[in-house]
């Protein structure tokens, strides 16, 4: 299992991703390609609808969202981390064309809140040399 992590600063604090990289194997030798991503934060609730790639990029990708953990919207104390687990279809196409540059998707909430996660070169070689 290859993972790996990265902070984000934000402006009501820090966010921590933790993401990885999933083959699944298909009937007829075909793969399929995910991005599954752990994304932690304080403050109010996030939700994230689909994501692209690079900052610019206008190709948008529908994400799955598995599980969400928060706390209470009206609760009273300091506030809690929310947990939000992704999942990100992408095709091989992609990863092949940017396995010597690396990778940048950005995760879009609806309140137009981004986080941006970056899949390095070297990440993506050795996944796709990995998944056969």
């Amino acid at each position: 299992m290859q993972r790996t992590r990265q902070y984000h600063g934000m402006r009501g604090g820090f966010d921590f991703i933790a993401y990885q990289l999933r083959a699944i194997a298909l009937p007829g030798g075909e793969r399929r390609h995910e991005l599954h991503v752990q994304l932690t934060y304080s403050g109010l609730r996030r939700d994230y609808r689909h994501a692209r790639v690079d900052a610019a990029g206008n190709r948008a990708f529908s994400m799955q969202v598995q599980e969400a953990v928060s706390c209470p919207e009206h609760r009273i104390g300091p506030p809690c981390d929310t947990r939000v687990r992704l999942t990100i279809p992408l095709d091989e196409a992609l990863l092949r064309s940017r396995a010597d540059t690396g990778l940048q998707i950005v995760l879009v909430a609806e309140n137009a809140q981004e986080n941006a996660l970056f899949l390095e070169s070297a990440y993506i070689t050795a996944y796709l040399a990995d998944a056969g």
